[in-house]
């Protein structure tokens, strides 16, 4: 055999790769054709012949049946022929050739590798409980680490089986890949892009707190709406994202702590997300509350951020 590609070269799809030795078969269809214009002429002397009524019909019927058989070989050995190339079924980059010049090849052979790298199919996994926010071209996004996704793809298909073993759905998405950036076989980390959601309340995850009775958090309210309590500390943060501290204090300053029971939500990068329990503009304690009871009197101090406590400590 002969081969006719080199590791890592672009082919285009019908490219010949590998030429076997097909000088047999080669042999056998030129024959085989010869034959084939002999009985063609064959029978057009007998169509001609009967035409001026010197003809038989069973001439003609025989001569037909030998040209027809003529032209079955002929496809046939060029079938045969046609197997002694190996051709690229579709375009891309070749790998490193698993034969030598020279060898014989039996069938199941494995040659060398294919692959079409300019867009790439990515198989992931998600929980069951995400299989109904998940659609067909729905965006995906894709990187080496979670620092960077500087590749887009879009889903392209959905098992709709959950696998009973693990509790997961099989997803697949089709990313661009122009510069060949991205290889087979190699490990990345999968982002869907959901919709935008809008009054969403999430809060920091240090602020619930969980118990026997539930989870909890403690808001910070204003001292004459509870009854009077002993004196606490705490830091404490408004829902919308801004961060506050209280500040340990000997006396009533004017605020209290509420502990209030919540329903909780969705879990992401150190937010908890808040069903119940609490609304938009309501200021939560974040740290402390071990040292807080319902009603405890509170000062809220923003000159020190949770990250400041935590290099501290």
């Amino acid at each position: 055999n002969e081969i006719k590609f080199r590791a890592n070269e672009k082919v285009a799809r019908n490219q010949i790769l590998v030429q076997m030795d097909d000088d047999v078969q080669r042999a056998d269809l030129e024959a085989a054709k010869a034959q084939a214009a002999l009985d063609q002429q064959s029978l057009d002397r007998a169509l001609e012949l009967q035409k001026k009524g010197v003809g038989s019909g069973v001439t003609v019927e025989s001569a037909s049946a030998a040209a027809t058989t003529s032209a079955a070989t002929v496809a046939k050995l060029q079938a045969v022929l046609d197997q002694k190339q190996l051709q690229a079924p579709f375009g891309g980059t070749m790998g490193i050739p698993k034969i030598d010049e020279g060898q014989y090849l039996a069938p199941g052979t494995i040659v060398a590798t294919l692959q079409d790298l300019d867009t790439m199919r990515v198989d992931f996994t998600v929980p069951e409980q995400d299989l109904d926010r998940l659609k067909i071209g729905q965006t995906v996004r894709l990187g080496v680490d979670q620092a960077s996704w500087p590749f887009t793809g879009k889903i392209t298909g959905i098992d709709p089986k959950v696998d009973p073993a693990t509790r997961l759905v099989s997803v697949r998405a089709e990313v661009a890949n122009p510069e060949g950036r991205l290889s087979p076989g190699q490990f990345v980390q999968v982002r869907v892009e959901l919709p935008q959601e809008s009054d969403v309340i999430a809060v920091v995850q240090t602020a619930v707190v969980s118990s026997l009775y539930g989870d909890y958090v403690y808001l910070v309210v204003p001292e004459t709406a509870m009854p009077s309590a002993s004196a606490a500390g705490a830091q404490a943060a408004p829902t919308e994202g801004g961060e506050a501290a209280a500040a340990p204090v000997a006396k009533a300053a004017g605020l209290a702590a509420k502990q209030v029971f919540i329903k909780t939500g969705r879990h992401s990068e150190g937010r908890v997300e808040i069903l119940s329990g609490v609304s938009a503009g309501d200021v939560i304690v974040t740290a402390g509350q071990n040292r807080l009871s319902n009603g405890a009197p509170v000062v809220i101090d923003n000159t020190v951020t949770l990250d400041q406590q935590a290099a501290a400590r």
